[in-house]
C-alpha cells in the first residue's frame, strides 16, 4: 500500500515537472515568434517596365506598419490585381529584411492598337483605337482612334489621370465627333424617328478621392448638333442646337480579388443641367442617374452579379434621352430611348475555363425594366440574357464577348458580339 502511495506522489511530481516545463518551453516559444514579427516598413518591386514604384507605394502606403503576414500579404496581392496592370504577381515568402517586402511583378500590355468588331441585330460596327491603360506608369488613360458603322462615323479621344488620393486629384479630358443617320424605334421596334446629325462635343472634368472608397466629380461638357431631318418619319422638330453640361457625381465602391474575378460592390450617383440654344429658343433640362454593382463569389469560379442603373430627365429634347445601356439590361430595342428609364439584372457567371493566356465565362441573367414610352404611357418589360465573355491575362483590354437576350414581354430575341474594346 505504502509503495502505491509512493508511486502515486512521485507520478504527480514528475507529472507536474514535465507540465511545468511544457508551459516554460511554450512561453519561451511564444516570445521568440513574437520578438521574430516583423512589421512593413517599405516595399521593393522588381520587374517593373513601366509602372511607376513610387505610384505603387502610394497604393499600398496604408500597409506600412501592419505586420508581415500571411493575411497582410493577401491583401497586399489583392490590392494591386484591382489594378488589372499585372499578369503576375509574387510576394516574397520570408518577413522581409527589416521589415522590407519584396514584390516581383510582371506587368500587362497596355499600350496597342486595338481593333473593334462588333454586331447586334444586324446592324455592324468596326475600327480601331490605339489605347494606353497605364498611360505616364500611373494607370492613366489614353485613347484615340474611329468608328466605322452601317449608319455613321465616329472619332473619339479622350486622356484622363487617376486620382491617386486625397491630395492628388484627377482630371479627365474628351473630345468627339459623329456623322451619320440617327433611328428611334418604339418599344416594339416600329421606327418613329430618323435623321441626319453632325457635330462634336468635348468635355473637362475633376475627381477628388476622399479616401480608397468615396470619390466626389464635377466636370463640365460642351456640344453642337447639327440636324437635317428625313420626309420619311415624323420630325423631330429641330435644327441647330449647341449645350453646355454641367454634372457632379459620387462613386462609393471596393473590390476583391479571389483568384479568379476581380469582384465589386459599387455605388454611383451623378446630376447635371443642361443649357440648350436652339439659335432660336432656349431651354434648360435636369437629370439624375444612379448606378448599384454588386458581385459576390459563391466558390471561386462561380459569382453573383447583381445590377440596377437608370436615368431619370425632366424637359429634355429627343438627342439627350438614353437607351438600354442607361437601364443596365440587353432586352429592350437597340434604337429605343426614353428620358425616364430604370432596369436592372441578377444572375450567375461561371469562370468554366482557366488558360494561359485567358480566362472564359458564361453568365446568366434575369432582366427588368421600367420606361415611359413617346405616348408617355409607363411600361414594365422582362426576360433573360445568356453569353460568353473572356478576360484576358497578358492584355489590359477586353478581348471577347457574345450575348443573346429575350424580351419575353414584346416577345423578339437580341443578340451582340464584340470582339476588342468595348464602348
Amino acid at each position: 500500500m505504502k509503495s502505491v502511495l509512493f508511486f502515486l506522489l512521485a507520478l504527480c511530481f514528475l507529472s507536474g515537472f514535465v507540465f511545468a516545463d511544457e508551459g516554460e518551453t511554450e512561453e519561451k516559444e511564444d516570445t521568440y515568434i513574437e520578438k521574430n514579427v516583423q512589421t512593413i516598413s517599405d516595399f521593393r518591386f522588381v520587374g517593373l517596365k513601366k509602372t511607376q514604384t513610387r505610384y505603387l507605394k502610394r497604393v499600398l502606403k496604408d500597409f506600412v506598419g501592419k505586420e508581415i503576414t500571411e493575411e497582410s500579404k493577401k491583401e497586399i496581392e489583392n490590392a494591386l490585381q484591382q489594378l488589372q496592370l499585372f499578369e503576375e504577381i509574387s510576394l516574397s515568402s520570408d518577413s522581409g529584411e527589416n521589415g522590407v517586402v519584396e514584390i516581383v511583378l510582371k506587368e500587362k500590355i497596355s499600350f496597342l492598337p486595338v481593333p473593334i468588331v462588333a454586331s447586334s441585330n444586324g446592324s455592324f460596327m468596326a475600327g480601331a483605337f490605339v489605347m494606353d491603360t497605364n498611360a505616364l506608369g500611373e494607370q492613366d488613360a489614353f485613347m484615340l482612334g474611329g468608328l466605322w458603322s452601317t449608319s455613321s462615323l465616329l472619332g473619339m479621344a479622350s486622356f484622363s489621370v487617376q486620382a491617386k488620393d486625397f491630395s492628388h486629384p484627377g482630371f479627365s479630358l474628351s473630345a468627339s465627333a459623329i456623322k451619320g443617320k440617327s433611328k428611334i424605334d418604339d418599344e416594339k421596334r416600329e421606327r418613329l424617328f430618323e435623321y441626319e446629325r453632325k457635330g462634336f462635343n468635348f468635355g473637362v472634368a475633376v475627381t477628388e478621392k476622399i479616401n480608397k472608397y468615396l470619390s466626389l466629380g464635377a466636370g463640365v461638357g460642351y456640344s453642337y448638333l447639327n440636324v437635317d431631318e428625313s420626309g420619311e418619319y415624323e420630325p423631330i422638330g429641330l435644327d441647330r442646337m449647341q449645350k453646355i453640361s454641367p454634372t457632379l457625381s459620387l462613386a462609393l465602391g471596393k473590390s476583391d480579388w479571389n483568384g479568379v474575378f476581380i469582384s465589386s460592390q459599387s455605388l454611383g450617383l451623378s446630376g447635371g443641367m443642361i443649357f440648350g440654344d436652339y439659335y432660336g429658343e432656349k431651354n434648360t433640362a435636369k437629370s439624375v442617374s444612379a448606378k448599384i454593382a454588386f458581385q459576390q463569389p459563391i466558390i471561386d469560379t462561380l459569382r453573383v452579379i447583381v445590377g440596377l442603373s437608370g436615368v431619370y430627365g425632366v424637359d429634355e429634347d429627343i438627342t439627350n434621352f438614353s437607351g438600354e445601356g442607361s437601364a443596365g439590361v440587353t432586352i429592350l430595342a437597340d434604337d429605343f430611348c426614353s428620358e425616364k428609364i430604370g432596369g436592372g439584372s441578377a444572375g450567375l457567371e461561371w469562370a468554366f475555363a482557366q488558360g494561359k493566356y485567358a480566362t472564359f465565362s458564361a453568365y446568366g441573367l434575369y432582366e427588368a425594366a421600367a420606361f415611359t414610352n413617346f405616348a408617355d404611357e409607363k411600361c414594365f418589360e422582362q426576360g433573360f440574357e445568356v453569353g460568353m465573355k473572356s478576360y484576358l491575362k497578358k492584355i489590359a483590354f477586353p478581348a471577347l464577348a457574345f450575348g443573346l437576350s429575350y424580351n419575353a414581354t414584346e416577345k423578339f430575341w437580341n443578340y451582340s458580339f464584340a470582339f476588342g474594346a468595348q464602348f
